[in-house]
């Protein structure tokens, strides 16, 4: 629940710390998943001051960590905030449910000695003058992840796995803490494989929006059905706001500005969408354009006509059998 203007301060403020998040999937998603992009990148947005020059931009090296009841961001994300996150499902510790008396003592201990392990972590990294075998050890992890992953997401998240594997080695001879070869982040990665999504397309992320948005607004999306002059028309007179598009036959056609609007505030992109839609042969279109102009009512509107079966939908059988009748 913080603005990016805050995050940003605060990155730049724990520089080459860790940055936690505490319940952050109460937080908007788009938010949620902008703030991703920027705490991955580095750096923070640029602003003019006063005088009509430009501030000094916030800059920081940090790993963000949260906790939450639902994902950081699903696969209706874009991709590169699906893949900037290792996000891990954990119900209980050990495999063991612990009661409130558990919770209670392991916040005490953390009170009481938080800071220590942090300490000699430093400590460590720093007496240590050649990192060859360590970066060794880092290639070498990142070609087993990948060989190991099943899917084009895990493949391409195998080299956070990789530093994570090995900070664990290094954890465990100078702390004691974890697993000599690593065992905690290679079961943490095998137990991910098992839940995570490939990942989607912003094409077929558009395509899904829609194919709910028909669904489940029946009255925006009215078949077609012909007057007392054979002309085919909608229940309602005009296109007005409640009137998204027009199902008929096999296709739903979707107002090409009512596209636009939705796919703004999703955060989608309507060009990226349509354009593969057209390659995937999902869509008509007028020429070299992604949309295509169509009559209504004897109104003249450029629309979006998209397949029943790319939507996953039943076609519309309602109405006149010719489709072109409508057709400009």
């Amino acid at each position: 629940m913080a603005t990016p203007a805050a995050i940003e301060v605060r990155a730049e403020t724990l520089c080459d710390l860790p940055i936690p998040f505490d319940e952050a999937g109460s937080g908007d998603a788009l938010t949620i998943e902008k703030t991703v992009y920027m705490l991955n990148n580095g750096v923070g947005k640029a602003r003019s001051n006063r005088a009509l020059g430009v501030r000094e931009t916030p800059r920081w090296r940090t790993v963000g960590m949260s906790t939450g009841e639902r994902e950081l961001v699903d696969r209706h994300a874009a991709t590169g905030a699906q893949i900037r996150l290792l996000q891990f499902r954990v119900s209980c510790f050990g495999g063991v449910e612990r009661g409130a008396a558990w919770v209670d003592d392991v916040r005490t201990r953390c009170e009481a000695n938080h800071g220590n392990v942090g300490r000699r972590w430093i400590e460590a990294i720093v007496e240590s003058d050649d990192w060859t075998e360590v970066q060794k050890q880092y290639d070498d992890a990142k070609a087993w992840f990948r060989e190991q992953a099943s899917g084009q997401l895990m493949q391409r998240q195998a080299v956070y796995f990789a530093l994570l594997w090995v900070v664990e080695c290094l954890a465990f001879h100078a702390l004691g803490i974890g697993d000599e070869r690593g065992a905690t982040v290679t079961a943490f990665f095998q137990t991910n494989e098992d839940v995570q999504d490939e990942i989607e397309s912003a094409a077929d992320r558009a395509l899904e929006s829609v194919s709910q948005w028909v669904g489940s607004n029946a009255d925006a999306f009215p078949g077609l059905s012909p007057d007392a002059n054979g002309r085919l028309i909608t229940r309602a007179k005009t296109f007005g706001r409640a009137i998204a598009g027009v199902r008929h036959k096999r296709r739903v056609y979707v107002l090409t500005s009512a596209l636009r609007e939705r796919f703004d505030r999703e955060g989608l992109s309507y060009g990226e969408a349509v354009r593969a839609w057209r390659a995937a042969g999902l869509t008509e279109c007028d020429g070299k354009r992604c949309d295509t102009r169509l009559k209504f009512n004897g109104d003249r509107v450029r629309v979006v006509a998209l397949s029943c079966d790319a939507l996953g939908m039943d076609p519309h059988v309602e109405g006149d059998d010719d489709a072109e009748d409508f057709r400009e």
